[in-house]
């Protein structure tokens, strides 16, 4: 018989500190009114807490992809805009 992976993961959950590395944790209770920073993989991004937030993961409330007209320059064309 096969080994079949458990669909079910655990719900990650953190102590209320300032800072947090993962964002697929809970809000739980213990943060609300207190002034949190996530990982998003490049650097730390800070927000506070509020009570409607409860239930939802820390990622639904950091961007984690830059946004604009650059993110779609190849290597070429940005080697052009650094000379200009």
């Amino acid at each position: 018989m096969k080994n079949k992976k458990n669909a079910y993961k655990k719900p990650i959950y953190i102590r209320a500190t300032g800072i947090i590395r993962h964002p697929g944790a809970k809000i739980t209770h213990n943060f609300i009114g207190k002034r949190v920073s996530i990982y998003n993989g490049r650097l730390y991004q800070s927000f506070n807490v509020l009570r409607d937030m409860i239930g939802y993961k820390f990622g639904f409330f950091i961007t984690t992809k830059s946004l604009g007209p650059k993110i779609h320059l190849t290597a070429n064309k940005k080697k052009k805009l650094k000379k200009k």
